[in-house]
């Protein structure tokens, strides 16, 4: 019987073994994600009711106050209420987050800018001309695409009108079904 060398086992385990710990440390992840949260609801509650006061937010688990139904990883996906993505409120941009952003906005059109003058300074005449024929339909067709984007925009906000304005009629009556 042949006996199969330490390499031929190192080999044939390394991708288990491997998985095995991966596993085990998203697990132990996932375990301190979730003990963290109980363990908070488990010490305000304890609190509480030592106490022998009742609390108007004994069902509270959250710092912001938010039921304990809805705290923990992925509770606020889609939400519109709390911090906002870096802190800005209800996701509403102020004046000077808009200037900030359309400073920004400048200073990386001029970087592009410069860049692609740069490059065309390295070109063939031919490959000038290409190139600016290019760039020239790219603005006609941004063009095309700005002017059916504020087309669509008028568009939808018409029909979310004529929408309204029959929600607002359908909603206050019962829906009745005839037969026939």
């Amino acid at each position: 019987m042949k006996r199969f060398s330490n390499k031929w086992l190192s080999k044939r385990l390394l991708v288990p073994i491997g998985a095995l710990i991966l596993t085990v440390a998203i697990g132990a992840y996932a375990f301190a994600a979730t003990a963290t949260a109980g363990s908070r609801a488990t010490t305000e509650g304890t609190a509480s009711s030592q106490s022998g006061a009742v609390s108007p937010d004994k069902d509270r688990c959250c710092p912001d106050g938010a039921a304990r139904g809805s705290c923990g990883p992925g509770s606020r996906f889609g939400a519109h209420h709390g911090p906002g993505i870096r802190g800005m409120g209800s996701g509403a941009l102020t004046d000077e987050q808009k200037a900030a952003m359309q400073e920004r906005r400048q200073e990386r059109e001029a970087r592009m800018q410069v860049f692609l003058d740069e490059l065309r300074a390295k070109m063939s005449p031919e490959d000038q001309a290409i190139f600016d024929g290019l760039r020239n339909t790219v603005q006609q067709q941004r063009a095309a695409v700005e002017s059916a984007r504020e087309q669509l925009h008028d568009t939808m906000g018409r029909l979310r009108a004529l929408i309204d304005k029959y929600r607002g009629e359908s909603s206050s009556a019962t829906p009745t079904t005839t037969s026939s």
